[in-house]
């Protein structure tokens, strides 16, 4: 069976959540190799037009959510100048034609482009490191649309406790291979891009007295990772289990408006790792209409659409198809539709 296409949308409108695992789900990703993943998407960030929102790297596996410019917004001239500078004499492209200017710009605002060049990237610096043949990854990459705003900080929060859900750290922040780490050593050079987390967070319109950049940084740190705690602090009896939120994050939530849910992201989501779209009720239904729905109407739309939207979580739907991905049935909940087409 043919594999589905990739789908793809702008910048402006959403980010992708991908994930690559090593091969045979084995342990190959030690210190070393997430260090030079993240020296790797330093280097790529140089070249691409991308905005790394969130990072986690794992003994067997990575989660990146990355936002790519939209490609109108990019000059032919300066992607070519980025491309040529980058490539040796025998990789770069003739920046007087036309028709190279306009690939230049089509690759580095790709996702699929990007995922290549870093997973070969990894691959060539794990056989240097280990002396061994043969691919690192298990297969291509897997990625989720996240709509910008509320649904890439709840999936920005969600890569951050990887580490915690796997017993790695008993405090996500204290995960060095991860972007809450870097959050908290000040994002130095400005590596995380903190206005996409800010979207979410909806800091900027109270914080505007903030204009030096490091205070910023910090007010965005901590409010970012009151959210995270809260998204992974599980009520036990009464009790909080594992790591818990205290009085002073909750009131930092609560200044800005953000209502999370508690432990709602301590255990591996479905749909964050495995789904096509994540988004509220109006987008998933249009992303429906625009990628998923083969023209049913009526009846069949109804039927056909319950198999492949459900919930997320509070004020969130997702795209997953039920019968190729396995989502299992007790998990699945319909989103109400309407005959015809979506908005």
């Amino acid at each position: 069976m043919a594999r589905r296409l990739r789908i793809k949308v702008p910048g402006h409108a959403a980010a992708y959540h991908v994930v690559s695992r090593a091969s045979q789900q084995d342990f190959l990703l030690d210190d070393h190799m997430k260090e030079i993943f993240i020296k790797k998407l330093k280097t790529l960030k140089t070249l691409f037009y991308v905005r790394p929102i969130s990072f986690a790297v794992l003994d067997n596996h990575f989660h990146a959510l990355l936002c790519f410019k939209d490609p109108e917004d990019i000059d032919p001239k300066e992607a070519i100048k980025r491309w040529n500078d980058y490539h040796e004499k025998e990789y770069r492209l003739n920046a007087n034609i036309q028709a190279y200017r306009e690939y230049a710009v089509q690759q580095l605002t790709d996702v699929s482009s990007f995922m290549k060049r870093l997973n070969v990237l990894m691959t060539n610096a794990y056989k240097r490191h280990t002396g061994k043949t043969g691919t690192l990854w298990q297969s291509r990459f897997h990625s989720t649309i996240f709509e910008r705003g509320l649904p890439v900080l709840q999936c920005a929060a969600y890569i951050e406790l990887n580490s915690f859900r796997a017993s790695m750290v008993k405090r996500p922040e204290d995960y060095e291979y991860s972007s809450l780490n870097y959050l908290k050593q000040g994002n130095r050079d400005g590596f995380i891009d903190i206005d996409l987390l800010e979207e979410g967070l909806g800091i900027a319109s109270v914080s505007r007295d903030l204009t030096d950049e490091q205070a910023f940084t910090r007010e965005i740190y901590k409010t970012y990772v009151a959210y995270v705690y809260e998204s992974g602090t599980e009520p036990k009896g009464g009790k909080e289990g594992g790591i818990v939120i205290t009085g002073e994050m909750q009131e930092r939530l609560k200044k800005y408006g953000i209502e999370g849910e508690k432990g709602s992201f301590l255990h591996r989501a479905w749909d964050f790792s495995k789904s096509i779209f994540v988004g509220n009720s109006e987008n998933a239904e249009r992303f429906y209409e625009d990628h998923i729905n083969p023209g049913y109407t009526g009846k069949q739309r109804q039927h056909h659409i319950a198999q492949w939207l459900h919930a997320s979580g509070k004020n969130l739907w997702s795209i997953f198809s039920v019968f190729h991905q396995g989502l299992p049935e007790g998990q699945r909940r319909r989103l109400p539709s309407r005959d015809g087409p979506g908005p």
